[in-house]
């Protein structure tokens, strides 16, 4: 495999994740964000998505575990949510888990 295909992966895998943020903030509500706070979330990362809405959009979304720990490092809280209704058990590590 050349460092062009891989380079093409990583590309893709940035686009990917741009497009889910997008989506991310598109379904976001300021109404709901301020209701999360009753829950104890903490509101300044959130963008107030139903659980429901992030598991249709994980749905859509294949398993991946690249784009999981790309969400999970976007520090958006819906974006970490989602990255764990992605990822792939077989490939989260101890140390993954235990951030």
């Amino acid at each position: 495999m050349s460092s062009d295909s891989g380079s093409g992966a990583s590309r893709t895998l940035q686009q990917n994740v741009e497009s889910i943020v997008q989506e991310l903030k598109r379904l976001g509500s300021p109404k709901a964000r301020d209701g999360m706070s009753r829950f104890r979330i903490q509101t300044s990362s959130a963008l107030g998505i139903s659980i429901p809405r992030l598991r249709t959009l994980a749905k859509r979304t294949d398993t991946n575990h690249g784009l999981a720990l790309k969400l999970w490092n976007i520090r958006i809280h819906e974006a970490r949510i989602l990255a764990t209704m992605i990822d792939d058990p077989s490939q989260v590590t101890q140390a993954q888990m235990e951030e």
